[in-house]
């Protein structure tokens, strides 16, 4: 798959990324692995020219979901992060990390990265 600058992105880089993109769900067993796809493409088709290195120190997706669809563990870190006298109703709109890789070891799984 070819590569593309961020500094010198054309028309038909997006044409292709978007191509590329849309191949993501083709067996596909949910949508963190989707997440994954999408950020590990971002990382590594996205390079400066010079270098060959990627042009992107950190790539992530995010999705939001309602406080009450989390899972326990992911309802009582948001309770953490919420203020201690703020009331989370079942409704309430989360970003969520699906997905993330970067330079970093814990950049590269979304259980080890802290304090998105």
């Amino acid at each position: 798959m070819p590569t593309h600058s961020l500094i010198q992105f054309t028309l038909q880089d997006a044409t292709n990324s978007g191509a590329a993109l849309r191949q993501m769900g083709r067996d596909a067993d949910c949508l963190e692995t989707v997440a994954t796809r999408c950020v590990n493409y971002f990382y590594q088709h996205l390079v400066d020219p010079n270098t060959g290195k990627p042009s992107c120190a950190l790539v992530r997706f995010f999705k939001t979901h309602a406080y009450g669809q989390l899972p326990p563990n992911l309802q009582t870190y948001a309770r953490q992060l919420a203020a201690s006298n703020e009331e989370i109703s079942a409704q309430t709109k989360c970003l969520t990390l699906l997905a993330t890789t970067g330079h970093q070891g814990e950049w590269c799984d979304r259980h080890l990265s802290k304090n998105h």
